[in-house]
């Protein structure tokens, strides 16, 4: 009784809204106590994104392509491409056959590389009554025709199995959606999801709906 009441319930790690009920240690930060409640002071770069005490500081902000640079900071996913978070910054990386021609991210890796007008490279055309091809796995050259198993559209050589911008055949485009990007399965359109959700209702107008890090229903997988 000497000291008095020694303790401010609402600040102290070790008895946090009442004696005794310390704060647990934290991932990637240090044990806090706000207002009574055990929290987390996450240590650079890292942050707790998804405000659950029990993951810690979950989020590296210098990688997490969802919380890029801050929570809630998702990189965007431009057409042809793949995103990814460096330093806390966002960037785009091309998918194959694929090239940003212009150097602008934001309307992603827009000209087809297995084309007769960008063969293999932005502005290489290739001569009248030549195709482009993808032969064995090298780069697109122009050639005299195409491999056994892909089809002629636009000037090159396309397999409509898996081409998202020539799906079953030429000039079908499969749309994309929230949280995703057109895929080609088969001939068919589907959909690639984003790292950490899922299409788990199977329904491609509403996109990748699910948060699998948030969801009750679907907690890690549909």
């Amino acid at each position: 009784a000497t000291d008095g009441c020694e303790t401010d319930l609402a600040t102290s790690v070790g008895s946090c809204g009442a004696c005794g009920i310390a704060c647990s240690e934290v991932a990637n930060g240090t044990p806090g106590c706000e207002g009574a409640t055990c929290g987390a002071r996450c240590t650079v770069p890292f942050q707790n994104c998804d405000s659950l005490v029990e993951t810690g500081c979950e989020s590296d902000a210098q990688s997490d392509a969802e919380n890029c640079g801050a929570c809630a900071r998702q990189c965007p996913w431009p057409a042809n491409s793949d995103f990814s978070c460096a330093r806390s910054a966002c960037s785009i990386a091309c998918r194959p056959g694929y090239d940003n021609c212009d150097r602008m991210d934001a309307n992603g890796c827009e000209v087809s590389l297995i084309s007769s007008r960008n063969c293999g490279t932005c502005g290489r055309a290739c001569e009248p009554g030549k195709v482009c091809a993808r032969l064995a796995g090298a780069a697109p050259v122009c050639a005299d025709r195409c491999p056994v198993g892909t089809t002629v559209c636009d000037g090159g050589c396309i397999d409509t199995q898996t081409e998202p911008n020539h799906c079953g055949m030429c000039g079908t485009q499969c749309p994309g959606g929230v949280n995703a990007a057109p895929d080609c399965r088969g001939g068919r359109c589907a959909l690639r999801c984003r790292p950490g959700f899922a299409d788990c209702d199977n329904n491609a107008a509403n996109g990748c709906e699910v948060n699998l890090a948030l969801s009750l229903q679907h907690c890690g997988a549909c």
